[in-house]
């Protein structure tokens, strides 16, 4: 289970930053996670709980994911769309090409510190 690896990583940002701005704790983690990430999103929301529940400043966090979801733009025609799925034929012309240009993301968006 790749997730609790990930919620680590996204936990040591959050410590990370509020170590940094000397924060009692921190009260939000925002995530963006796109469909084609390779994340299970429950697996990630129960790593979390477990990770952030072992930490002091996480303790009464909680994490805000936000899926991104798949935006594909047609090299011919530059048309994007967002297909149910992985369908990677443009809508509009055809091609059988099209470029995945959103839908990849797995990053730490903000980090809410608690006031002193």
């Amino acid at each position: 289970m790749h997730e609790f690896s990930i919620a680590l990583n996204i936990l040591e940002i959050a410590e990370s930053t509020a170590l940094q701005h000397e924060a009692p704790g921190i009260s939000e983690v925002e995530v963006e996670v796109g469909d084609a990430a390779g994340v299970n999103i429950e697996a990630l929301e129960f790593a979390w709980e477990s990770a952030a529940g072992a930490s002091p400043l996480l303790k009464q966090s909680k994490l805000a994911i936000h899926r991104v979801p798949l935006l594909f733009e047609c090299p011919r025609c530059r048309h994007q769309y967002s297909p149910a799925e992985l369908d990677v034929i443009c809508p509009a012309c055809g091609e059988k090409d099209s470029l995945l240009v959103q839908g990849r993301e797995l990053k730490v968006k903000s980090v809410t510190l608690m006031d002193p």
